[in-house]
């Protein structure tokens, strides 16, 4: 019974770090896949005087 458990144990971390071994995006692969825009969208709980100095300033950049 021990040995079973043991067993069952050694199987379900190699599992487990199989399954976490997955490929990241890297920034060339990002770069590549998405098309650059111009748009800025803010997603905001506050209304439209609060959020556009914000915007403003950011163009400003």
């Amino acid at each position: 019974m021990k040995k079973a458990v043991s067993i069952l144990m050694a199987s379900l971390i190699i599992i487990s770090l199989t399954a976490c071994g997955a490929k990241k995006e890297t920034a060339k692969d990002v770069a590549t896949t998405k098309k650059v825009s111009d748009k800025l969208i803010v997603y905001s709980p506050h209304r439209i005087e609060f959020i556009d100095p914000v915007v403003n300033e950011f163009h400003g950049i």
